[in-house]
């Protein structure tokens, strides 16, 4: 179904190749994992499977790229639309039309498909999105908006569905729910399943087998049970193994456990574990504890009702009551669409509640200057681009202190690079750096302000283990005496990160309490589509309490 010989390709104006002599095979009806670090040339490589290198991207192509039996080539991106069905990484771009319904649609109706309605609403109904069809795009949340361009790439039918990141910006019960969609239509009709994934856990759920990138080329094609031995080389390239592959190994190691083959999944490695007698039998997780500091943010009965085009206002928060202290670590977790954005958006002032107060130190903040809130609130959205107004990542860093006369500012600003490892890229443009470095140099923007609150819009996004371990490292250095809430799908990061989680579901706190005591309510998890972190479900396998 793919075949690639000797592929190599160069951007325009590079001066050495994304892809280096890259040759590979996928057969008709797989389910493959491409993976490797940030830069390894994963979505370059898919990108070649389209038609979009090297007809849209014209650089430097060598070797042969054949697709569903065409040469990519020699074929037309619009021929090779009707075989290829592609989501970016940068799925907004491929919303052309306000209407949802009518976007899902789109890509049919373009192929002169009379049934390109009928299409449209099975392919929403797949992704459990059959209720945002009249919805208008720039409306939705993140990631209802990357279920749309889901959909409308299933709406085409095509043979092989290549997806950059199935389960970036979704949370994890529509991350799965996606995954066993793409399982689905491999089963009943034998679609070819390409996707690029950092999440070691759907891969191992899902995938048949494992391309590991290394500097745009491929170090190796193997079956996902035995890539995932390979735990060294694994990491290396930045994909860290399944959470219970890596407890397995250390407990294997200390008891003693003679077994070759490390467990993938939570019931093999509960099977395997069990005989160690690790754990102690699990106690009731504590509740949260009450705030002991003065409190650094308060909202009072907050409501936000959005406008619409054209139905009713849409109340996206009712009536949500917080405390948060000075110093606290709170996650915010919860469903696509259950108003975590609109949330952090309302504490930093830039959108106002439609009822309710929110007070930062006892200030209203709707009565706050906005030049008095950029000295105390920072904020990195869920786009990092979004922070880099100048040429340099310094000069963006220094931006906040011109004009305020701040007698140290230029110290502040060469600690921050310095702290977060921005020395080497000082001069560089933050747009046109990778991701792992656009959101260290996004966290140094918002760290040489020296806030009391800062706020992360989903901070661990789209970055491979290595990428996500620096991220996690480089928040917790942002001062105990700094408030921090982030907003985030990445479970993992809010069990180790977080001492206090609340949980939202259609715009209201379902649960605000520890992350132990928030990932052992099964009906919380439930209501706001939340899966607890692979630990802490091996953790109940055993009925143990981890430590």
């Amino acid at each position: 179904m793919i075949h690639l010989s000797h592929v190599s390709f160069t951007y325009p104006g590079a001066s050495r190749p994304a892809l280096r002599d890259l040759s590979l095979e996928i057969a008709q009806g797989a389910f493959v994992a491409i993976a490797g670090s940030n830069g390894s040339g994963k979505s370059s490589l898919v990108k070649t499977f389209t038609g979009i290198i090297p007809h849209a991207i014209q650089g430097t192509l060598h070797g042969t790229v054949l697709v569903a039996g065409h040469d990519v080539a020699q074929t037309s991106i619009a021929t090779m639309a009707r075989h290829v069905g592609y989501v970016c990484q940068d799925f907004e771009n491929q919303l052309l039309k306000p209407r949802v319904g009518d976007d899902v649609a789109f890509g049919p109706l373009n192929l002169g498909c009379q049934d390109h309605r009928e299409r449209a609403a099975r392919a929403l109904d797949a992704v459990g999105a059959t209720g945002l069809a009249g919805r208008i795009v720039w409306e939705l949340s993140g990631g209802e908006q990357h279920l749309v361009a889901l959909a409308g790439a299933l709406a085409l039918d095509p043979a092989v569905l290549v997806i950059d990141e199935p389960a970036a910006q979704l949370d994890p019960a529509h991350a799965h729910q996606v995954y066993r969609l793409l399982a689905r239509l491999r089963r009943s009709r034998g679609t070819t399943i390409v996707v690029i994934e950092h999440h070691a856990e759907l891969i191992v759920e899902h995938c048949d087998s494992l391309v590991l990138l290394d500097d745009g080329a491929v170090r190796w094609h193997r079956p996902v049970a035995e890539a995932f031995q390979h735990a060294a080389e694994l990491r290396r390239a930045g994909l860290a193994p399944p959470v219970v592959t890596q407890i397995a190994r250390v407990v294997a190691q200390h008891a003693g456990i003679a077994d070759a083959r490390l467990p993938l999944r939570i019931a093999d490695a509960a099977a395997v574990l069990e005989p160690s007698g690790v754990g102690q039998p699990a106690a009731a997780p504590p509740a949260a504890a009450a705030a002991a500091r003065p409190a650094l943010v308060e909202l009072e009965h907050v409501v936000l009702t959005l406008a619409t085009l054209q139905d009713a206002p849409r109340r996206v928060l009712d009536g949500v009551s917080l405390r948060i202290a000075q110093g606290e670590r709170v996650a915010l977790i919860g469903a696509n669409g259950a108003g975590k954005t609109s949330l952090v958006r309302l504490l930093t002032g830039l959108a106002r509640p439609s009822a309710g107060r929110i007070r930062l130190a006892g200030d209203d903040i709707a009565r706050t200057p906005p030049e008095r809130l950029a000295d105390r609130i920072a904020w990195v959205p869920q786009d990092p681009q979004r922070m880099f107004l100048e040429a340099t990542i310094a000069e963006d860093v220094a931006l906040y202190f011109g004009g305020r006369g701040i007698a140290d500012a230029h110290e502040r600003v060469r600690r921050a690079l310095h702290d977060f490892g921005l020395d080497g890229l000082a001069q560089r443009n933050g747009r046109l750096v990778s991701g792992g470095q656009m959101r260290r140099a996004a966290l140094a923007i918002a760290a040489a302000i020296a806030p009391a609150l800062v706020l992360l819009d989903e901070p661990t996004a789209s970055l491979d283990a290595a990428q996500r371990e620096a991220i996690t490292t480089l928040i917790a250095r942002l001062g105990a005496d700094t408030t921090v809430l982030i907003a985030s799908h990445d479970m993992e990061l809010v069990a180790g990160w977080a001492t206090r989680v609340v949980v939202l579901a259609a715009g209201r706190v379902i649960a605000d309490t520890t992350p132990d005591a928030c990932f052992a309510d099964a009906a919380a998890l439930a209501q706001s589509g939340v899966v607890a972190p692979e630990a802490l479900r091996l953790a109940a396998a055993l009925g143990v309490r981890p430590s």
